[in-house]
């Protein structure tokens, strides 16, 4: 019969090279970022573009003419870049300026017919995702969404996010008022119940609600997934 091998000494230093939960956690996130920039810059590439070039369009797609500012608000780039992106796209017919309406010095941003069906193509979310994703069960999906949210919600309230229009701080969100336990809540805007199948990261009709903060206290009671 064999003799046991105390081998505490090798795991210990196994784990120690591994580094913590936590480490390696940061470590995976990293490696899904990169691969989606590649993916992305790829993308862009491809259509002569550049990154912001690509981000800039997708969101006057998304979200009709802005002015540059705010246009480098959502961006979290210096207007100055974003002008040179924007110049950039002018000189292709991908975009236009326009003057506001109240006051023809606040010129916006609009994006051309053409314009509009590249941005909107340049939206869709990394490719490489969509197996990844796609091979999961629903509860494994419910719950990476439930992480994530609060991953989105801590930065936000950290302020490394400056903008994050989710359903969660939103002022027509209303939790838990339905008994139905696959859609609790409500959106008193379109009048809709809400679950994971429809709650949004990315609203262009959020007003803002609850701080981060209130939401993060309050997430876990939100998204219930089921064991």
């Amino acid at each position: 019969m064999p003799r046991p091998v105390n081998n505490d000494g090798a795991l210990r230093s196994f784990e120690e090279a591994s580094g913590s939960l936590e480490e390696r956690i940061c470590a995976a996130l990293a490696k899904l970022a990169l691969a989606a920039r590649h993916d992305y810059r790829r993308r862009a590439s491809a259509e002569g573009l550049s990154v912001i070039q690509a981000q800039a369009l997708s969101l006057l797609a998304r979200e009709g003419p802005v002015e540059i500012g705010r246009l480098a608000s959502r961006l979290a780039l210096t207007p100055a870049t974003v002008s040179d992106s924007v110049a950039a796209l002018e000189r292709r017919g991908l975009v236009g300026r326009k003057p506001g309406a109240g006051d023809r010095r606040r010129v916006r941003v609009e994006a051309t017919a053409r314009g509009k069906r590249l941005g909107a193509s340049m939206m869709l979310w990394p490719e490489i995702f969509q197996g990844a994703v796609g091979g999961l069960d629903e509860a494994e999906k419910a719950v990476l969404f439930r992480v994530l949210a609060k991953m989105i919600l801590t930065l936000l309230e950290r302020g490394t996010i400056q903008q994050a229009r989710i359903c969660f701080t939103c002022a027509y969100f209303r939790p838990n008022v339905h008994e139905n336990a696959d859609r609790p809540h409500h959106c008193a805007l379109v009048d809709v119940p809400l679950g994971f199948a429809s709650f949004r990261l990315d609203c262009p009709d959020h007003e803002a609600g609850l701080s981060a903060a209130g939401a993060l206290a309050e997430l876990d009671g939100w998204l219930r997934v089921a064991r």
